[in-house]
């Protein structure tokens, strides 16, 4: 599958449910973490150069979305190794009324107990999520100082990340 990178887009959500551990860092137990990566009917005001619009993702935007493949990363660094997978199964993603949430389950490695320590600590505690949109509506006012876009279905959730 060829990705065109020019198409794929970033976003971090100002979610009032942070990502949060759901275990204590011991030998034993598992290191899962949970938290909502896309969050619905909340409008979020983004700036790109001189323009600012507000986008809004409409709930339900992810039920049909391609998430076969979805990597979890710490802040979409492709450099960083994986935290969880869909593929595997460490990383599980569903649509809820609220956004879409996630639930990971980071494997033992150093890199993986960093950030698991850091989202504890609440220095890591915002998602954001790389995808494609299926359909969109842009909306401008007369002066077209206003514009807004509602995002009604989103095509491919390439990563989730830990940001």
């Amino acid at each position: 599958m060829r990705i065109d990178k020019d198409k794929i887009e970033r976003r971090t959500m100002k979610v009032s449910a942070p990502v949060e551990e759901r275990a204590e860092l011991e030998a034993e137990q598992p290191m899962v973490v949970e938290g909502y990566a896309v969050v619905y009917d909340q409008p979020q005001t983004y700036q790109f150069g001189e323009e600012t619009y507000t986008e809004t993702m409409i709930r339900g935007a992810c039920d049909n979305s391609d998430m076969r493949r979805t990597v979890m990363r710490y802040n979409h660094e492709d450099s960083v190794f994986a935290l969880a997978r869909t593929k595997n199964g460490s990383l599980q993603m569903m649509s809820d009324d609220y956004g879409l949430k996630i639930r990971a389950e980071l494997i033992d490695t150093q890199s993986n107990r960093d950030v698991y320590k850091m989202i504890k600590s609440g220095l890591i505690d915002e998602m954001s999520f790389a995808f494609t949109v299926n359909d969109d509506e842009w909306t401008y006012s007369d002066d077209f100082k206003t514009v807004k876009r509602d995002i009604k279905s989103i095509d491919v959730i390439y990563d989730v990340s830990a940001v």
